[in-house]
């Protein structure tokens, strides 16, 4: 049976809104925060269809989708500080499942951390320290900060709408069902690519306090794409991607993890394979 989604927008800290969307009932709450540059929409699918067997919560972090827009640029520390007051606001108790991808996945454990009741995670894809500190990686970052203000130029300039409809970005947005896709694919005003930047420039201070965090200890299960995206050769003879090793490691730094590798999917793997997140989302809910 369906469960509608529904769209609620609750006190974050400094007198700014987030929108979260709710659907759902009973047993723990599964908290879905989407990658750098997307936010819930991302999740129709999956949330949609985890919703049938427990609360669901997922949001825009503030500057993104339809939350309000912040004034300065905030850390991993300060994004979990607002979701947990959006969360007490909300009345939305634990336990939680964190479900994130990407970046989020430095917020779930920001979370994790602080929040006893954030009992399990998956991790989609997710960026964790090895990665972000990696050469490669702060390669591939500049490369989207040149990316994001050439693109806030076209925004400024009303030009971006076009464009972004004939890039097709994110491209995997057109497997989402249409409402969420075209959030997507048309979200991205000027303050949204602000905000985008403003998470990239802290980035280093994220993944300083995710050194502080340190590893794990919950239940997690990592979930990596078949496709290395980072740039730059791959190691020779390896039978898995840079990216793979980083994410079996951090699975390996805990008793309780597990690493699996998601066939023909790119980092945007809650979008390539959906059905592989729902599965493993259900397989950790009893452990709660």
């Amino acid at each position: 049976m369906e469960v509608e989604l529904r769209d609620e927008f609750w006190p974050a800290g400094e007198g700014l809104k987030m929108r979260v969307r709710r659907g759902g009932s009973g047993g723990p709450c599964v908290i879905f925060d989407a990658g750098w540059g997307q936010w819930s929409a991302a999740w129709a699918i999956i949330q949609a269809a985890v919703a049938q067997h427990a609360r669901t919560f997922s949001f825009d972090r503030l500057g993104l989708g339809k939350s309000d827009r912040p004034k300065e640029e905030r850390s991993a520390f300060q994004l979990a500080d607002e979701l947990q007051q959006a969360l007490r606001e909300a009345q939305e108790p634990g336990p939680y499942l964190y479900v994130g991808h990407g970046f989020g996945a430095v917020h779930a454990r920001m979370l994790a951390h602080r929040d006893p009741q954030v009992r399990a995670m998956v991790l989609v894809d997710p960026v964790v320290l090895a990665l972000g500190v990696s050469k490669p990686f702060e390669e591939h970052r500049n490369l989207g900060l040149g990316r994001l203000r050439h693109w806030r130029w076209l925004a400024a300039a009303h030009l971006l709408t076009p464009v972004n409809f004939l890039l097709r970005r994110p491209a995997e947005a057109r497997r989402l069902p249409k409402p969420a896709a075209k959030e997507l694919r048309y979200g991205h005003s000027s303050s949204v690519l602000d905000a985008q930047v403003s998470e990239l420039l802290a980035l280093e201070m994220s993944m300083e306090q995710l050194r502080v965090v340190g590893a794990p200890n919950v239940p997690l299960v990592v979930l990596s794409a078949s496709e290395d995206w980072l740039p730059g050769p791959s190691v020779p003879g390896a039978t898995e991607t840079r990216v793979q090793s980083m994410h079996r490691k951090l699975a390996e730094s805990t008793p309780l993890g597990a690493h699996r590798v998601v066939p023909k999917t790119s980092h945007h793997l809650h979008l390539d394979a959906p059905d592989s997140v729902i599965q493993t989302v259900l397989e950790v809910l009893p452990r709660i």
